[in-house]
């Protein structure tokens, strides 16, 4: 089970694998180890709970001492079933020290302070044993992985959209995916405890957000004087208040927590495509790509040393060439004006004033009308003036018939 949930819809590759030996399987999977390792703590874990459950005095009642039994030397098969579901259930925090891990090691190769790893540097891991670093440079584009609003750096993979892409789901089935957690929820869960609204004050977040530590090292929260400005921006285009959940918070978060926050793209501007499914030979680089791509940043780097480290010691505010000033909301009812707040009283006041000012008029000027029209028919004047009329509206309308 845990082979085919690994490998998904990668049959060929499961069929491949199924026809080696346990010695050739260890061999070839890494994880293969802490994989059999994880499945038997389940397992006793499973046994303990029933075993606990069984010699307690609710376990006649709950239907446990039927549906399992410790002295049988086999698992039923709802037994397997019911680790089955802890695994797949527990399996992303199990997972989350293998994200850990390659977030370390990308981030060797991170532009200081801008969670940005040029590609050069990028392919150079791959080449020095790093295979996870293989992606072409289209896939990274379609996953927006790869930041191009650099000519001085070039091509730079975002760290942060890298690890959250869908290239590292360790499991990725049609209905769900197995893939990194999201640090900066963490960022966002205390923002919103915080504040307890949907938006607030960009002073009040700025005294929220300086509190926050980042990486390993509890860094404080690189919060620059253009950032300063831009959350004022923010603030300038929602009348005064920061939407927690906008895009451009969201950006803003991306830019303070680099390596935290992944950078985010308008709606449909990338997508999550896996690698099957934007084609495996595609989302891979050639070793000639990956080597030229190298070449290409080592030359640049001896070109320009002296421009690099002159940005390397700056304010770092150059990588935010990036930023967008296209707003996206998560909650649409902030766009729009408020709603009349008129009651059902007034509005039947209303109504009713309405009806009296259509009876006036009808009581004040059709009755008297009605009543002098009833006098000139009695007296003979009516039948004059109505046959005047009709013989005129006869003209009218065989002059408008021979036009026609």
């Amino acid at each position: 089970y845990m082979l085919r949930w690994m490998f998904g819809e990668d049959v060929q590759g499961l069929a491949d694998l199924e026809k080696s030996s346990r010695a050739e399987i260890e061999e070839g999977m890494r994880e293969w180890g802490d994989f059999f390792t994880l499945a038997r703590g389940h397992i006793q874990a499973f046994e303990h709970q029933h075993l606990h459950a069984v010699a307690s005095e609710g376990a006649h009642s709950s239907g446990l001492r039927e549906a399992w039994n410790p002295l049988q030397p086999l698992f039923s098969f709802a037994d397997a079933q019911a680790v089955v579901s802890s695994i797949s259930t527990q399996f992303g925090s199990y997972w989350e020290t293998e994200c850990e891990g390659l977030t370390q090691v990308l981030l060797k190769s991170e532009r200081r302070g801008t969670g940005r790893v040029p590609l050069s540097r990028f392919y150079g891991a791959a080449l020095g044993g790093q295979w996870h670093f293989t992606e072409s440079p289209a896939y990274l584009r379609q996953l927006g992985v790869l930041d191009d609003s650099s000519s001085f750096h070039g091509p730079q993979v975002i760290a942060s959209n890298y690890m959250q892409s869908s290239n590292n789901c360790v499991v990725a089935h049609k209905h769900f995916r197995v893939c990194c957690a999201n640090p900066c929820q963490d960022y966002y869960s205390d923002l919103e405890a915080a504040i307890g609204a949907p938006e607030g004050e960009p002073e009040e977040i700025l005294a929220i957000v300086s509190n926050f530590s980042s990486g390993l090292e509890d860094a404080a929260a690189g919060v620059t004087k253009k950032l300063r400005a831009q959350l004022q921006e923010i603030a300038e285009a929602h009348h005064g208040k920061i939407p927690l959940h906008g895009r451009l918070f969201a950006q803003w978060l991306h830019f303070v927590f680099p390596t935290e926050c992944p950078f985010p793209y308008k709606s449909g501007s990338v997508s999550g495509l896996s690698p099957k499914e934007f084609g495996q030979d595609r989302s891979t680089a050639t070793m000639a790509e990956m080597k030229e791509a190298v070449r290409q940043g080592k030359e640049k780097a001896r070109v320009n040393r002296s421009k690099v480290e002159d940005v390397e010691d700056s304010d770092l505010d150059d990588y935010m060439d990036a930023w967008s000033h296209e707003e996206e909301l998560l909650s649409p009812h902030l766009w729009q004006r408020p709603r009349s707040t008129r009651s059902v009283r007034g509005t039947l006041r209303l109504v009713l004033y309405a009806l009296a000012t259509l009876s006036v008029f009808v009581l004040g000027v059709l009755k008297p009308a009605m009543q002098a029209i009833g006098v000139a028919s009695e007296h003979g004047y009516l039948s004059g003036w109505l046959g005047c009329c009709q013989q005129k509206e006869a003209r009218s309308w065989e002059t408008k018939a021979h036009f026609v």
